[in-house]
């Protein structure tokens, strides 16, 4: 019975419930203009988005992993940053010398409000059509990092695990 209620509980929030597209979210990038993060998916490569906070040292940490030289050679990350200004997030980026050119900033949240984003940071692997294979939470991800087990566990989630609701 406590997995029944568990398992509805699960499916009520739509990150878990469905393989959501999110290719066709639409926020701006650092230079005010609207892009959809199908326009920043790599079609070879293992797509991530990192939803990132500047006042979050985990989301800091993550930042600095995936734009290592060898990290930009796996994956294309893009980096979601949430209810802050693009001027407040600019010299974030200037402060710790973090270089990308996937960054887009969510300054009213729309995207954790859909996506039902509590915790900092969130790692969202995609497939190349977009859809949702698996979401890292938290310390997680930097457990994940310092243990060298993350690339592994991404690799394993090729296929698209949740279905969407009809």
């Amino acid at each position: 019975m406590i997995f029944k209620f568990i398992f509805l509980c699960l499916c009520s929030f739509p990150i878990f419930a469905s393989c959501i597209n999110v290719a066709e979210f639409k926020v701006r990038d650092l230079n005010g203009d609207s892009k959809s993060i199908k326009e920043l998916i790599h079609p070879e490569k293992l797509n991530l988005i990192s939803v990132f906070q500047t006042t979050c040292l985990p989301c800091i940490q993550e930042m600095r992993y995936f734009t290592s030289e060898e990290q930009l050679k796996k994956y294309n990350v893009i980096f979601l940053n949430s209810k802050e200004t693009r001027q407040e997030v600019a010299a974030f980026l200037n402060k710790f010398e973090i270089k990308s050119e996937n960054i887009l900033v969510d300054t009213y949240g729309k995207f954790d409000t859909y996506y039902k984003v509590d915790l900092l940071p969130m790692l969202i692997s995609l497939n190349k059509s977009g859809e949702i294979l698996k979401v890292f939470i938290g310390s997680e991800i930097n457990k994940m990092i310092e243990s060298e087990k993350l690339s592994a566990t991404i690799a394993e989630n090729k296929n698209c695990l949740l279905k969407e609701k009809k």
